[in-house]
Order: structure tokens, then C-alpha cells, then sequence
């Protein structure tokens, strides 16, 4: 099984001090899997609007079952509403470990846009691993050029291709670009994209 992505659907902001409480998949043959669980403040995380995607802090994206619920208690205060989770089942995967970072002097870089990962059996933009989606409205600024994802781990079928597409402003500069990759089950990969604005690091089967 992989989660695409876990998407917060209401409109009030959560500010970081709030944003803390679960979501798991309670499996009917393997127990509970966490996919979001914080108990401590982060004061550095941003705030969370609506369709924002929520990040996965903890469990393999890739795991075998049948039949689950979703289970969440999320977030202090009197709030109610719902999240969006967007899954899909594969045989024969591996799992790709992202990170992206900003190359050159990234110390006041603001950025926006969209950074997602898919693989290329799943052709519509709903069934892709949104690891970064921020408008021009709640645009962030990166800390020693990471920038953040909602979800590093993505599953991938071996018999596809793997897909990073960048559609992003760095201070009002716009990048647009394509990686593909073929999966592996093990090993690592690097490959600067945007003119060597971005640096991809793809880590397979962990």
C-alpha cells in the first residue's frame, strides 16, 4: 500500500503549537500503522491551511494488508473538520527516499509552487505524492536549503518509471523541470535539476 498524500480540509489555520495529534491506519491483520504522530511543538514547522498536505512523520508508506480504518485525533483546540488520504496498492515496489535542496545562497530564498513524485503507471495529477504544495499566499522560507516535505518515502513499482516534477518560485524566479528515473531496490542516486538550482537526492529501498 502507499499513501499519496494526507490533505487537510478546513478552513481555519493551525498554528505549529497546534498541530499535534495522530493519524493511523488500523490494519485488521497487523495492527495499528502510524502515518502522523507529534506530541512535541515545533514552533519552526508553518502553518496549516486548508488543502494543505499534512506530513507523514512516521511508518513505511509501503505496507501489506487487506482491510484497515482510518483513525484520527488531530490538533489542540475546539476544532472539527476532516482530512483527504489518497492511497493506492502495488505489487513488486521498492520505496524511493527523497530529498530536494536548494543549491547556492539559500539563506532568505521564499519559495511556492508544486514538488511531486509519482511513477509513471499513474498518469493523473491526483495520484501523485504531493511533497511540496504551497501558494503564493502561504509561501515559506527554507532553512539551510532543505526544503520541507510532507512525505520523503514514496513506493515505487519496479516495472515503472520514477517521476520528480518541479513547478516552483525561488523569490519570484520560476522553475519548471522533469526528472525520471528507473527504480532500484537499493542504492542511491543525485542529480541536480533547474540549471542547477535544485539538488535531488533519491535513496531506493529504505
Amino acid at each position: 500500500m502507499e499513501v499519496f498524500s494526507i490533505i487537510y480540509l478546513r478552513d481555519d489555520v493551525v498554528p505549529p503549537e497546534d498541530q499535534l495529534g495522530t493519524i493511523s491506519l488500523l490494519a485488521s491483520d497487523s495492527g495499528r500503522h502510524y502515518l502522523y504522530k507529534v506530541d512535541e511543538v515545533d514552533v519552526n514547522k508553518p502553518s496549516l491551511e486548508c488543502e494543505d498536505p499534512i506530513m507523514v512523520t512516521c511508518g513505511a508508506p509501503t505496507i501489506e494488508f487487506k482491510e484497515f480504518d482510518i483513525e484520527f485525533d488531530l490538533f489542540r483546540g475546539d476544532r472539527t473538520g476532516a482530512i483527504l488520504v489518497e492511497y493506492g496498492l502495488f505489487a513488486n515496489a521498492t520505496v524511493a527516499n527523497v530529498e530536494v535542496k536548494l543549491l547556492g545562497d539559500s539563506a532568505s530564498t521564499c519559495v511556492q509552487g508544486y514538488l511531486v513524485a509519482r511513477n509513471s503507471r499513474l498518469r493523473l495529477a491526483t495520484r501523485a505524492n504531493r511533497l511540496f504544495w504551497k501558494t503564493s499566499d502561504n509561501k515559506i522560507q527554507v532553512k539551510d536549503g532543505v526544503i520541507p516535505f510532507s512525505n520523503t518515502r514514496v513506493g515505487v513499482p519496479l516495472d515503472s518509471e520514477f517521476e520528480v516534477i518541479i513547478i516552483m518560485k525561488c523569490d519570484e524566479v520560476k522553475y519548471t523541470s522533469k526528472l525520471t528515473l528507473i527504480p532500484q531496490e537499493a542504492g542511491t542516486i543525485q542529480r541536480n535539476m533547474c540549471e542547477d538550482r535544485f539538488q535531488v537526492t533519491v535513496t531506493w529501498g529504505v
